[in-house]
């Protein structure tokens, strides 16, 4: 199975609790589909994601107006250098 790490930013929803709300990347599991088609499914049905360092949120922000998750951010580069992109 090839790893497609095309990724799709979205923000913590409002039951976050921290310093500041974050931009998570979608933890696509074994969804073949795009990341992006993955989050424009769960704001339309209202379901849960679950971002690659386990944050669990309904997207609903636009992702642009916060900062990415460090965490996430250090995953998704470590599974790049994996793949040598």
């Amino acid at each position: 199975m090839a790893v497609d790490l095309s990724v799709f930013l979205e923000t913590s929803s409002d039951t976050y609790v921290g310093p500041a709300k974050l931009s998570h990347i979608v933890d696509r599991g074994d969804d073949e589909r795009p990341a992006q088609a993955i989050v424009i499914e769960a704001m339309v049905n209202g379901t849960a994601l679950t971002a690659l360092c386990g944050h669990k949120w309904v997207p609903s922000r636009d992702p642009k107006n916060f900062p990415i998750c460090e965490k996430c951010k250090e995953m998704f580069e470590f599974a790049r250098d994996l793949r040598g992109v």
